[in-house]
């Protein structure tokens, strides 16, 4: 089964782009974790936060593997050890955290890592991370509460300007994996006019079957997500009906053992 951070595999072809591949709101488009899978030790997520319309927010990162009544991160006390906090200034962020997997226990599943990205001022859990409470204090345990049940936490807060994303660490299974290598046919911005079609082709290193996902903050792409075969894919993105420079363009790869990877480019539309 795919890592379940991005939306489900469809198969059917569509006329014109799908409206699921554009980019019209604050998003935090993808969750990647080197190494793909959780054992004993450290990992690094690297996080893609997209801001269609500038309009800023804020960002956090935390790992939560579930144990009885809460994360076992908790055990770690310092807030700032098992979470990160920014404003959205760019698009990529990065953490490096600590791994609560024992030593020598086997475990059927691996951390779940969250990225909440937030208008201001719309998510309490952000303010709290910006500046993490003591441990022991109320602060502390509401925030720890949250990060737990984060799916809990949105009903409390609203539909526009919140967006979470979650994805699961398979337990390292002994194979080596490792995240996939992507390359586009091709170099620079895709040259456009119009409701132009442009057909763009990537070449993807890795052993495990991958899926890639493709966005846009303009236009659209025909199909929301395409298997790799072979190592190679084929994705076709039409130009929006009016002209724009840049369209910024996105292509997220997710694979059956755990590895992610993300390409971005750029389009001109004249």
């Amino acid at each position: 089964m795919l890592p379940r951070v991005l939306p489900i595999l469809l198969l059917a072809a569509c006329q014109g782009p799908d409206e699921d591949t554009l980019l019209e709101e604050l998003r935090v488009l993808s969750l990647r974790a080197d190494p793909p899978q959780a054992g004993p030790g450290v990992f690094r997520v690297d996080a893609t936060v997209v801001d269609p319309l500038d309009q800023g927010a804020e960002f956090a990162m935390w790992t939560c593997l579930n144990g009885a009544g809460g994360c076992l991160e908790e055990n770690l006390g310092d807030l700032a050890l098992w979470s990160t906090w920014a404003p959205v200034d760019g698009e990529e962020y990065s953490h490096t955290f600590p791994s609560v997997i024992p030593p020598g226990i086997e475990l059927p599943f691996g951390p779940a890592v969250y990225g909440l990205a937030c208008e201001p001022g719309l998510c309490p859990l952000l303010d709290l991370l910006a500046d993490p409470p003591e441990p022991g204090t109320q602060a502390y345990d509401e925030a720890a509460a949250w990060m737990a049940d984060p799916f809990g936490m949105l009903e409390e807060l609203p539909l526009e300007g919140v967006a979470l994303t979650f994805r699961f660490l398979p337990v390292d299974d002994g194979s080596g994996a490792t995240n996939p290598v992507v390359t586009r046919d091709g170099e620079g911005p895709v040259q456009s006019v119009p409701e132009q079609e442009s057909v763009l082709r990537f070449r993807v290193d890795g052993a495990s079957p991958t899926v890639a996902y493709p966005y846009a903050d303009a236009g659209g792409w025909t199909m929301p997500a395409v298997e790799v075969i072979d190592g190679e894919v084929e994705l076709r993105w039409i130009a929006p009906s009016y002209a724009q420079d840049p369209v910024r363009l996105y292509v997220a790869f997710e694979s059956e053992d755990g590895g992610s990877a993300i390409w971005k480019g750029q389009a001109v539309v004249r």
